[in-house]
């Protein structure tokens, strides 16, 4: 890793050891919205986007937590599927060995879409089911 991005990443395992806790019903209203800040910098880094260290999360999402409050107005579905094309574009190239993205929502999408590889549908009792995408199935 290189000297400058040392000092732009988070470590993962930093943010979940700093800010977990058993309860958070005895933190004053400020150090409650620290702990959340981290808790959504935590599920980007490994869930929504994540790089292919698959450890750390970059500072860069830092500034769209700073008010808190306008984080639910985001269109972070938009983000996610973005960074998941850009990673898909990267990941065709010979160098690179890993791909990185929101995989989940890419496996969703192939099961949908792609017959080959899709799983077998075995429901131990009748549901409502008919018509409901194969995810949540």
């Amino acid at each position: 890793m290189g000297h400058s991005q040392a000092y732009s990443i988070i470590p993962l395992r930093w943010l979940r050891w700093t800010f977990y806790r058993e309860s958070y019903e005895d933190l004053p209203r400020h150090v409650f919205l620290r702990h959340v800040r981290a808790y959504i910098m935590y599920m980007l880094g490994c869930y929504l986007l994540p790089d292919t260290s698959g450890s750390h999360v970059h500072m860069q999402y830092l500034p769209l937590l700073e008010h808190i409050e306008n984080f639910a107005h985001y269109s972070l579905g938009s983000a996610v599927l973005a960074h998941l094309y850009k990673e898909l574009n990267l990941a065709i190239r010979t160098s690179r060995m890993y791909i990185a993205g929101c995989l989940p929502l890419l496996q969703v999408w192939a099961w949908e879409r792609i017959h080959v590889g899709r799983p077998t549908l075995r429901v131990p009792y009748p549901r409502d089911i008919i018509g409901k995408p194969l995810a949540l199935r």
